[in-house]
């Protein structure tokens, strides 16, 4: 059950994150001690009981500082009277992170903050708090939403690998590989979710949207995208409008040629395979395609098949 008003500490745990304004990302290294990264999740559809107890609260938060291997110097959880809502906060030695349950409307906030230095901690911790706060109520699955944004004034401004983390863009994002390559100082592979995302007409018919359900100006049911960065800029989607894109890219130019037949295209994007496609629907004799770097080709093969030369049937 809920407890009452004041405080309440936490035993210590052991010491030990298609338009162009879519898919820009904010190029900002924030290596200055004052720009901490936050961790910031909604969550509804949470059990109501769970929302309703300090004590579960408290154990949830033990449990998630624990796990992350951080140093908490002290916490409080309080229940407003006014509002019946719980709030807790939490400092610790590599940040601070705050918490307000509405346990009537099944939704919790989270905001965990950590110092510049521990900003892939966060991307750790994402996976973490879902598994202790997304207490689910029935069958019904808990509803998350949540993005990695920093605070605070930069030091410098740079092409940093990091850029998609410090966008405020996506509401969802999940890393799926990080590396360095021969030709780029670094490629990641993420899955997001854009804040301005809307239901596809896809979406509409899976879920039976009726013209009165607020989904449909919310981006809860938006397609998830998987989106590829290199040097800290976006190259890539899994988005439907990359087609799109290929065609624009590759028709006008053919058509401007009298009789096309020998044909030879270089990118350095991975991205081969859409714009390939198009070049075979005129009536050419050879294409040759220049790409520099074969690892990249082989990351695009693996996350967005759709857009890999390697992937395709001619």
């Amino acid at each position: 059950g809920g407890g009452g008003g004041g405080g309440g500490s936490i035993p210590q745990p052991p010491t030990k994150p298609k338009s162009v304004a879519k898919k820009s990302i904010d190029n900002t290294s924030t290596t200055a001690p004052f720009s901490p990264h936050h961790l910031i999740y909604d969550m509804k559809k949470v059990d109501k009981e769970f929302l309703s107890s300090k004590d579960r609260l408290q154990e949830a938060i033990s449990k998630t500082i624990k796990a992350l291997n951080l140093d908490l110097l002290s916490s409080a959880c309080h229940l407003s009277e006014e509002t019946s809502s719980y709030s807790c906060l939490m400092v610790m030695e590599q940040g601070h992170g705050a918490i307000q349950a509405f346990p009537e409307n099944g939704v919790i906030t989270i905001d965990l903050a950590m110092n510049n230095n521990n900003q892939s901690l966060l991307e750790e911790a994402a996976d973490i708090v879902k598994e202790h706060f997304a207490i689910a109520s029935g069958d019904e699955e808990v509803t998350t939403l949540w993005t990695i944004d920093f605070r605070g004034e930069p030091e410098t401004k740079k092409n940093a690998p990091h850029g998609l983390v410090a966008s405020a863009v996506y509401t969802e994002k999940k890393q799926l590989y990080s590396s360095q390559t021969k030709y780029h100082e670094s490629v990641e592979v993420w899955q997001t979710r854009s804040a301005d995302g809307r239901v596809t007409y896809e979406d509409t018919i899976k879920h039976n949207l009726q013209p009165d359900d607020p989904r449909w100006t919310t981006n809860e049911l938006s397609p998830i995208d998987t989106d590829v960065f290199v040097d800290g800029l976006f190259i890539l989607s899994s988005d439907t409008e990359e087609v799109a894109d290929a065609e624009l890219d590759v028709h006008p130019v053919m058509f401007a040629h009298p009789n096309p037949k020998r044909v030879g295209f270089t990118s350095t994007l991975g991205d081969e395979g859409m714009g390939l496609q198009q070049v075979l629907r005129h009536d050419i004799e050879s294409v040759t395609v220049f790409q520099p770097d074969e690892e990249l080709v082989n990351i695009v093969k693996k996350y967005i098949p759709i857009a890999s030369i390697l992937e395709q049937s001619y």
